[in-house]
């Protein structure tokens, strides 16, 4: 019969990929990395604000420094395949931190008590 005998040795196996941990294994999934850059971006950029207005007093223009270097690293990040998603978040977080300083804004100069 063509069974083998059962002392024969078996052929290698070979080794079984490693699972990434599980950081890794969420940052994969397709729209975690995207929400993590625009929370991320939304924060830094309401950071460099308090930054920049402290700043502007003393140096003027100097000011905006901060904010050219996070849009160049967003750039950067986006054009990167393997953080473009991240990138592409900290560039869409721009637009989210214009919209939620405009509510602010609006809210506070619309209030008749003043800022209280």
């Amino acid at each position: 019969m063509s069974e083998e005998p059962p002392d024969s040795p078996q052929p290698p196996r070979a080794p079984e990929p490693r699972r990434p941990s599980w950081p890794r294994r969420l940052l994969r999934r397709p729209g975690v990395s995207l929400l993590l850059g625009i929370g991320a971006g939304v924060v830094a950029l309401f950071l460099l604000g308090l930054l920049a207005t402290g700043i502007s007093a003393a140096s003027g223009a100097w000011s905006l420094l901060p904010f050219a270097v996070y849009l160049v690293g967003a750039i950067v990040l986006a054009v990167r395949p393997v953080t473009s998603r991240f990138g592409a978040g900290l560039l869409l977080a721009i637009g989210v931190w214009v919209l939620i300083g405009a509510g602010v804004c609006v809210a506070l100069l619309n209030n008749p008590r003043g800022f209280v």
